[in-house]
């Protein structure tokens, strides 16, 4: 195990055979973090001719140790050079950085919206992910399990080959295994077999049916006094705060003012601001149009599952 806080970590390359002037060393630092996702990271050597016969030393800097806290690392290396027929590569060294789970990444429902599943949404059935997982090796079997209530209602069985290893897998559920199960939960986990080891991923509970969401609030307006807004003290803009809506990464949220004229803003939710209030700010100009009006604002939510959400609206007076 490599201990995540490390400001350096020292590999060693022994001298090899034919070892000669001018070779190059390519040194893989590949490996998956906690979320099972690959880092890659290589360093390039040059053997000179003080360095014949002598071991090799890489240098690894700690920031690329700590991109894998809590996940799995294999650092292998390369030779080429005029004494070696063809590129020559050594093994892999399988390494933890720090604590790791115990148990391998749930799988991934790829049509689920908010843990809920819509069999009327995929008709044609749905894929389910198995991310990269440490140790991954050609050979491995892999096995579904899907369960209802704690009782077992099938699975399905994938063998890992060569040109899987590292990259994510998939296993492919038909609509007729989703469908008898409408508003229901169902347990999908899966266990990688390997010989007589068996090592078990985190299940994933989703429920079966369409996503039912509160209704939206209305928009905030942090400048807002009671029930009208004063243009001569506004800091340039008005804020509108958007909160409490569960936004989820692809989703979009478009939000309008009505006056004299309207105006409209977009935005487009990411990974970073998922889960987060969504801001906006309206410049001062389109306010002092308004004075002595009234003016209402709504947003409206695109979600995932194709459901459009309005809120309702916020009226005041601008003076």
């Amino acid at each position: 195990m490599i201990d995540p806080a490390w400001r350096k970590a020292v590999i060693t390359v022994k001298a090899y055979p034919m070892m000669t002037c001018g070779d190059e060393l390519l040194l893989y630092w590949h490996g998956l973090n906690n979320e099972g996702e690959p880092y890659q990271h290589e360093v390039r050597r040059f053997v000179t001719e003080r360095q014949v016969g002598h071991d090799i030393v890489f240098v690894v800097r700690g920031d690329h140790i700590a991109e894998l806290e809590g996940g799995s690392l294999e650092i292998s290396y390369q030779v080429v050079g005029r004494q070696i027929p063809a590129a020559w590569a050594s093994q892999s060294l399988q390494l933890e950085i720090g604590d790791v789970s115990p148990h391998l990444l749930p799988p991934i429902a790829d049509d689920a919206v908010g843990g809920s599943l819509d069999p009327g949404r995929v008709p044609e059935g749905t894929s389910l992910t198995v991310r990269p997982y440490s140790k991954m090796a050609a050979g491995d079997r892999l096995i579904l399990i899907a369960s209802r209530d704690s009782k077992p209602l099938w699975r399905d069985v994938l063998d890992i080959e060569a040109h899987a290893v590292g990259r994510t897998v998939s296993f492919w559920i038909e609509h007729s295994l989703i469908a008898p199960h409408l508003g229901h939960s169902l347990t999908l986990s899966y266990v990688v077999r390997r010989g007589h080891s068996v090592r078990r991923a985190e299940p994933l509970s989703i429920r079966i049916g369409p996503l039912v969401r509160p209704a939206l609030q209305a928009p905030r307006v942090q400048e807002l006094g009671e029930g009208w807004l004063d243009v001569d003290v506004l800091p340039g803009a008005a804020t509108v705060v958007i909160d409490g809506v569960g936004l989820e990464a692809g989703e979009w949220v478009w939000f309008q003012c009505n006056g004299a004229g309207f105006t409209v803003y977009e935005r487009e939710i990411t990974e970073a601001t998922a889960g987060q209030p969504v801001v906006f700010t309206v410049p001062i100009d389109f306010w002092q149009a308004q004075r002595n009006r009234s003016v209402s604002v709504f947003y409206q939510v695109e979600r995932l599952d194709d459901v459009s959400q309005r809120s309702p609206d916020l009226t005041f007076q601008v003076r």
